[in-house]
């Protein structure tokens, strides 16, 4: 009998957010080292000081507030349900506490990383091994000065090729074409054409790109480049929204018990200028690959979230690998000169589709 009551509680991920002094953030730590029903990951909350705590744990509708005493117990913190944190938080502010908990269900995991260097290769953790388990990983100088050189000066070529062509077109005709798509204000996304890929063979040897070794490790041996092009962001472009490049075919209600093994497809990142707080960059949420997107995106959580989600400052020369069903978006360009270009390279087996992405229109000459 006892067991018919439980059988229809839905047990989910949940996560709450708290930001509090550095005593009571040492009390709640301590409390959660002790109890494996918890996970915590912490950081510094400049500039009032204290610290930053995201803890998921699974439980019940029913078993929350339970569950929530036990971490909390004798901490002076104010609760408040959210479902989207930081308009609460500043709602919360003028309230007389140590510190506010912000607490709503989510199927992504908050604060999986801090900065782009907890997700950058390194002999210890391989780029495979960050890819399965964050959705993304950096590579730091991954290709050399005179080979992003070359790579820069045919991107740009091509980019200032389809701005001129866009350029001659009548006011108002949508940019939809096989080899150009607007993806939102002042961002496009340029094809590179098949009939270039001598070129980038050349440009992009097998042997100067230190990412297929992960790449084949999540795909297979048989993987191969499906797609390349530039992405670019043009002076003052706003950001972008969340989404992700395309959902796996495999998703299900089921994840993440049951995600599959290999991602659909996989995309390398090859910035050609600095990346940084002007000229903007890529952002990612890490987790989010393990997750059907339509639930990752619930509540607008990314923006609801922001210390969950990891910038991609990345330099010119430098790559990052991501899975195609990862959540992230491109942030404004803040300059008034610099066109941010970034090239891509997709990845996947045979049989992949790519479907939504780039229409059938040719783009006049």
């Amino acid at each position: 009998m006892l067991a018919d009551l439980f059988a229809d509680k839905e047990i989910k991920r949940r996560c709450v957010y708290i930001k509090t002094s550095l005593q009571t953030a040492e009390k709640i730590i301590s409390r959660v080292e002790k109890n494996d029903k918890y996970t915590v990951r912490a950081r510094r909350a400049p500039p009032q000081g204290g610290l930053e705590l995201a803890i998921d744990f699974e439980a019940a509708d029913g078993d929350v507030d339970a569950r929530l005493a036990e971490l909390l117990a004798g901490a002076p913190i104010s609760l408040v349900p959210s479902c989207g944190g930081v308009e609460l938080a500043a709602e919360a502010d003028g309230a007389d506490r140590d510190a506010l908990a912000l607490t709503h269900d989510c199927a992504v995991p908050l604060l999986a990383a801090f900065a782009l260097d907890d997700a950058t290769a390194r002999p210890s953790r391989p780029l495979e091994a960050l890819v399965r388990d964050l959705g993304f990983g950096a590579l730091r100088g991954a290709l050399a000065p005179p080979r992003l050189e070359l790579l820069r000066d045919y991107a740009l070529a091509r980019v200032a090729d389809v701005r001129r062509r866009l350029a001659a077109l009548p006011p108002g005709t949508p940019a939809r074409f096989s080899t150009v798509m607007r993806r939102a204000a002042g961002r496009y996304d340029v094809a590179l054409p098949h009939d270039d890929d001598e070129v980038l063979a050349r440009l992009l040897p097998d042997s100067a790109a230190p990412w297929l070794g992960a790449v084949r490790a999540l795909l297979g041996d048989r993987a191969r480049r499906v797609k390349a092009g530039v992405v670019f962001s043009l002076p003052g472009a706003p950001a972008q929204p969340w989404h992700a490049d395309g959902q796996h075919p495999l998703a299900a209600d089921a994840w993440p018990e049951a995600w599959p093994e290999r991602p659909n497809a996989l995309c390398a990142f090859l910035p050609l200028v600095d990346l940084d707080d002007a000229t903007g960059y890529t952002t990612f949420w890490p987790g989010s690959h393990r997750v059907p997107q339509r639930e990752s995106l619930a509540h607008d959580l990314p923006t609801a979230t922001p210390w969950a989600t990891v910038p991609g400052k990345l330099a010119a020369g430098d790559a990052l690998l991501y899975d195609y069903s990862v959540v992230h978006r491109g942030e404004a360009n803040a300059t008034e000169h610099t066109l941010r270009g970034i090239v891509y390279l997709i990845y996947a087996n045979e049989g992949f589709v790519d479907s939504g992405n780039f229409a059938e229109a040719t783009l006049p000459a």
